[in-house]
């Protein structure tokens, strides 16, 4: 009987404030007629009018915890409050005022229907708020999440979330709630539009040395048919380096134009600081081979000539010297065709000699012929 009392008394009370039936001086006649008990239930109901600051609280207490309401001017709010003083409205848990702006605090759950592995959001640690002023924000003091919700009894939220963000670091996690960089993807792969333009693949921010033009990116596209190719690029200038590490250390370097292994300034197409091992290479030239020799205007060096040069300059004449190879290198094309220059002007003088010693022989014969006759 006592609790049906009570909840007629609560309904006409409410009754009377919906109507604003309650005056100034109602606050006296109803704070005197709160029902406690041995379990210390009752209720408040609180109407004000100071200097035209009109507002009305409903105070719901059990023990030293109360929940309530109030509606103060244009906004309604939902406060927790721990204490037995009716007077009192601790601390506001949601509000909203008459043009549906809402502020809540605390975590929020909103599955997408009551069954079980439903689908929901759960964000904010102490503080959350929505706003939307023609973009959807979700401002949080602590972290964001998507996830998947069972419901249980407890609609407990099972890690591992499918997105995590921590305001503190800065870091979003997809698969992870312990991001260690601005984006960390675990179980899962990252996959960019195909193509070759800036709306696709990995593109990162230009002109960070202060430049004009510059850019660099990683695409991945189809070139014709069933044909594709992945780019991994800079644009604008070629002094904009390419370069690939190894154990904490650059290995191979792309460089105005050039590609250098071991180094990175190559100073030619290709440019290695170490051994080269290789089954075999064919060298493509437009130089021209030393076949000029077996020419009919060729003026073939003596060995005399060859000789003298010899003696002045230490080398043969068509290398160069062993002081000019160690400062500066040589060219593998360089060094072919000397080689075969010497090859085949030795081979010219091999033949006169040749010659020479036949006719020597035949003259030799012709005199023993002579001597036998005498």
């Amino acid at each position: 009987m006592k609790n049906t009392i009570k909840n007629i008394k609560t309904m006409l009370l409410l009754g009377v404030v919906a109507l604003g039936g309650l005056e100034a001086n109602a606050q006296d006649a109803l704070d005197g007629g709160n029902f406690t008990g041995t379990d210390y239930e009752g209720y408040t109901i609180n109407h004000f009018n100071r200097n035209e600051n009109v507002w009305s609280k409903l105070r719901f207490q059990t023990g030293t915890r109360a929940f309530g309401f109030i509606n103060k001017g244009d906004n309604f709010s939902l406060f927790y409050d721990g204490s037995t003083t009716n007077t009192s409205y601790g601390s506001t848990l949601f509000s909203v005022n008459k043009n549906g702006n809402m502020n809540i605090k605390g975590n929020i759950c909103l599955p997408a229907a009551a069954v079980p592995n439903a689908v929901g959001m759960v964000w904010g640690q102490n503080y959350s708020k929505i706003m939307d002023n023609g973009n959807l924000n979700i401002l949080t003091d602590d972290s964001f999440f998507i996830g998947k919700i069972d419901i249980d009894g407890e609609r407990d939220i099972y890690k591992p979330y499918t997105l995590y963000a921590n305001v503190n670091s800065g870091n979003v996690g997809i698969g992870t709630t312990t991001p260690s960089a601005k984006l960390q993807v675990t179980n899962g792969a990252i996959r960019p539009f195909e193509g070759n333009n800036d709306a696709s693949g990995i593109s990162f921010s230009p002109n960070i040395g202060g430049g004009g033009g510059d850019d660099a990116y990683i695409r991945y596209y189809v070139e014709s048919g069933e044909n594709t190719k992945l780019v991994i690029g800079t644009g604008n200038d070629v002094d904009d380096d390419i370069a690939f590490n190894q154990a904490g250390a650059e290995r191979m370097t792309i460089y105005n134009g050039n590609v250098g292994i071991g180094t990175s300034t190559p100073a030619y197409k290709l440019s290695v600081k170490g051994a080269v091992a290789a089954n075999d290479y064919n060298v493509v030239t437009a130089a021209s081979m030393p076949d000029y020799v077996f020419a009919n205007d060729y003026k073939l060096p003596s060995l005399s000539e060859t000789e003298a040069y010899i003696n002045a300059n230490k080398h043969l004449p068509a290398f160069k010297s062993a002081k000019e190879m160690e400062a500066t290198g040589y060219s593998v094309v360089d060094m072919d065709k000397g080689l075969l220059q010497t090859l085949e002007e030795t081979i010219l003088h091999n033949i006169a000699q040749e010659k020479e010693i036949t006719n020597l022989k035949s003259e030799m014969a012709e005199i023993k012929a002579l001597l036998l006759k005498k």
